[in-house]
């Protein structure tokens, strides 16, 4: 390859879905000039002044079109050993081969491992010409409606341009395309998708690009090429089994929306879970849109999340989605709703009959997947059980868990050590923490130098004042063990 041009051609057939069906050629053409424009190290193969500009009017269109068939569109028709692969068919390229329908997907497939191959072996001989990249910050910022990489200054630091082999943390190598002051396509070299809203989600969270969070990510060079790590500082720390980053400020609404959301403040709760990735999350169902079905999701449920913002439709079609919504007024919105698709279009719905059935508009990105869904009732002993302090962790799955009032492990605990906190038998009253939205509380009463677990309170309406199933008139009256008092 002494340019670019023939590897262009395909990308532009496969990026179409057209490699066995072929491309009229004025239409292959515009679109592979619109495809150079967007890697300016590829785009410098074309040496002739006239046909570089961003928009071409209709004589350097005509001259476009002629200068490609010299170069691709020839060199693939015409062949010195007799073996062409694509033919003209009038004014429509076409691959001159027939395979069996059953092997187009593989062929396809293949033929793109080849293209980002040649492309990025292109690429180094190029780098090898031009002074190393020695490494530089990217800001994670956010577009209407993903998070992407704001470039530093190409005045001050040098910055690739175009498609760049990079590798990530794992070892796998992505393409990222570097245009002007952005970076917002990055994918798995062999793969189509742009999956650079997934890597800085999975790093980051759902916050990844929001006002006020401050991510960054570092490339820099080494022996084997460029890599890209987030900066540690910003990284959510991830344990393995058990622990999940938990996002319980998300009014993940199950039904419409009212007001706007702001981004949570990140962090850590224990949910039974047998694995923890990077792409998982979870967040609470607030309202109950849901709540119906052979599988409800209540109010106050923990909804277990796994990113699927590049996922193919077929992933999510009929499958319950955590979507999010921009309103020119509001800013971002999120709901839980299962999406189902519509004759052409798609509709999302809920599993209550009494909930709402909203249709799906561009402005709606479906960003992460239901994996499964836990009730807080599922995390505690059976109610009633007395649990002395030294065995209260164990009963709830946790590391440690002291018995004061307050989030343990992601989770709210209230340690009713003081008369008067419980009004009646089902009616709790504590203002020391604002609950967060559709936040639950796991209630232990102290009852004779240990504690007694009444189950899991709710919020009701009233300020402060939390629902829990009735306890009998004797805990209520909290006959405490003076020892047991704490200040607090």
């Amino acid at each position: 390859m002494t340019k670019c041009f023939k590897m262009i051609t395909l990308e532009v057939l496969l990026e179409r879905g057209s490699l066995l069906s072929g491309m009229p050629l004025r239409e292959l053409a515009d679109r592979s000039h619109a495809l150079l424009r967007r890697s300016p190290e590829l785009f410098a193969d074309v040496t002739e002044e006239e046909l570089r500009r961003e928009a071409l009017d209709a004589g350097a269109r005509a001259q476009w079109l002629a200068y490609w068939r010299r170069n691709p569109i020839r060199a693939w028709t015409e062949s010195s050993d007799g073996r062409a692969w694509f033919r003209l068919d009038g004014d429509r390229f076409a691959l001159d081969l027939r395979i069996d329908e059953s092997l187009a997907a593989p062929l396809a497939k293949l033929v793109r491992e080849l293209v980002d191959y040649r492309l990025a072996e292109y690429r180094a001989r190029h780098r090898e010409k031009t002074p190393p990249i020695q490494g530089f910050l990217c800001k994670v910022l956010r577009n209407d409606r993903d998070p992407i990489l704001k470039l530093p200054d190409r005045s001050r630091v040098p910055v690739p341009e175009g498609e760049t082999d990079v590798r990530i943390p794992d070892g796998s190598i992505w393409q990222f395309r570097f245009v002007k002051e952005l970076c917002n396509v990055a994918r798995p070299a062999g793969t189509a998708r742009n999956r650079l809203p997934d890597l800085l989600r999975g790093w980051f969270g759902p916050r990844a690009g929001h006002p006020g969070a401050a991510f960054q990510v570092r490339f820099h060079d080494s022996p084997d090429g460029l890599w890209v790590e987030p900066v540690e500082a910003a990284v959510i720390e991830l344990a393995s089994r058990r622990k999940l980053v938990a996002y319980p400020d998300l009014r993940a609404a199950a039904g419409h929306a009212q007001a706007a959301t702001e981004p949570p403040d990140d962090e850590l709760v224990w949910l039974p879970l047998e694995e923890a990735s990077r792409d998982m999350f979870a967040v609470r169902v607030s309202g109950t849109s849901m709540d119906g079905g052979k599988h409800p999701l209540r109010d106050g449920d923990w909804a277990v999340m796994r990113v699927a913002r590049s996922l193919p439709a077929s992933a999510v079609e009929n499958r319950i989605v955590l979507v999010e919504t921009r309103d020119d007024s509001f800013g971002a919105q999120y709901q839980i709703k299962r999406l189902q698709r519509r004759g052409s279009g798609w509709l999302l719905t809920s599993d209550n009959p009494e909930g709402p059935t909203i249709e799906a508009t561009e402005e709606m990105v479906p960003i992460a997947r239901l994996e499964r869904s836990i009730r807080p009732e599922n995390l505690g002993p059976a109610v009633g059980t007395v649990v002395p302090d030294h065995e209260l962790a164990g009963c709830f799955g946790l590391e440690s868990l002291s018995p004061r009032s307050d989030r343990h492990g992601g989770h709210l605990f209230i340690f009713v050590d003081r008369k008067g906190m419980l009004e009646a038998p089902g009616r709790l009253r504590f203002v020391e923490i604002t609950p967060r939205p559709a936040e639950t509380a796991f209630v232990l009463i102290a009852r004779d130098g240990s504690w007694r677990y009444a189950g899991v309170a709710r919020q009701t309406g009233e300020r402060g004042v939390w629902s829990l199933p009735e306890v009998d008139r004797d805990a209520a009256g909290l006959p405490l063990d003076p020892t047991r008092n704490r200040e607090r």
